[in-house]
């Protein structure tokens, strides 16, 4: 077992990826709306070291990393989608490899990850003042959020790349929070997720409405909501890790190894299995959709050739 390794994380990621899944094949709720934002803290939080210590060319490689299955998995879907719809639009395809949409609309996440990793290096590497300019970054994106001209501004876009972009003002606190939260000591980091806990509590018991335009992932509440479940798995999982079988730490690492494939192919295999079955959207149609992903990406990650694919 490696020392560093830390079960909650891999906790978290399984339990993401199941909501993402529910949440486009199930009958969603509030609490899966956390999901996405969950695994954009845990991608970053993961490359701390990297972001602050790596090479430009350790930066490109991990960027080719996240690019190449990015872009199979774009051109399958948008050949997919040719064949389904019986044309073929060269600006969706242009769109499907840079921004993620809108043949799979999730690999959306891809592009604003790769574009929230650079962004920080660029910040850690080439200025003597990143902590600041990360936290006014975040103070800006929040600012957009609340006075609507994050919205305002992609309006004018059909509702894929709107929705892509609009995005990122959303998720890229995230990654902030994400960054500033790795750097932190064991009670650095207790102190985060305490803190954290009472706001999310003391908003709610206050009634705050802090309701904002946006994109599905706007808002305090979502920001606070991700960063205290992230925050309180990972400190515990700090605490639990060393104390639990390795038999049992390796089927976690084996379930949380799959989360990425089955982002990347829930949605394919999810229309593949409306053609026999119908679409119910519901929670069988949720689990069905998720157990046959996960053993699909299972089986092509045992295969050399293809596993890059998959992770």
């Amino acid at each position: 077992m490696m020392r560093l390794y830390n079960v909650g994380i891999d906790l978290l990621k399984i339990i993401s990826c199941a909501g993402v899944v529910f949440l486009h094949f199930g009958r969603g709720g509030k609490i899966f709306d956390l999901s996405v934002p969950i695994f954009m803290f845990a991608s970053i939080f993961l490359t701390r070291k990297l972001i602050l210590d790596g090479t430009v060319v350790e930066l490109k490689k991990r960027i080719q990393r996240l690019y190449f299955p990015f872009a199979c998995w774009g051109i399958i879907y948008f050949v997919v989608l040719c064949v389904m719809e019986s044309k073929f639009n060269l600006f969706d395809l242009i769109m499907q490899m840079t921004i993620g949409v809108p043949a799979n609309p999730p690999l959306y996440f891809m592009f604003l990850l790769m574009l929230n990793t650079a962004l920080l290096y660029c910040v850690c590497h080439f200025s003597c003042w990143q902590r600041s300019l990360m936290v006014g970054a975040l103070v800006l994106c929040i600012l957009f959020q609340y006075s609507g001209i994050n919205a305002h501004l992609v309006q004018g876009l059909p509702f894929h790349p709107q929705h892509s972009l609009g995005r990122f003002v959303e998720l890229f606190p995230m990654a902030i929070l994400a960054y500033l939260f790795s750097g932190c000591s064991a009670k650095g980091k207790w102190l985060w997720s305490i803190i954290s806990l009472l706001l999310l509590i003391s908003f709610r018991i206050l009634g705050f409405r802090l309701a904002c335009p946006g994109f599905s992932y706007q808002g305090i509440h979502l920001l606070l909501g991700a960063m205290t479940f992230f925050s309180l798995f990972v400190v515990l999982g700090e605490i639990v890790t060393g104390k639990i079988p390795d038999c049992i730490l390796n089927k976690v690492r084996l379930f949380a190894g799959l989360t990425a494939g089955v982002y990347y192919t829930h949605l394919l295999i999810g229309k593949i299995l409306e053609v026999p079955f119908g679409r119910h959207r519901g929670t069988w149609e949720a689990v069905i959709v998720l157990v046959t992903t996960s053993a699909v990406v299972y089986v092509v990650k045992k295969i050399k050739r293809l596993s890059w694919l998959v992770t």
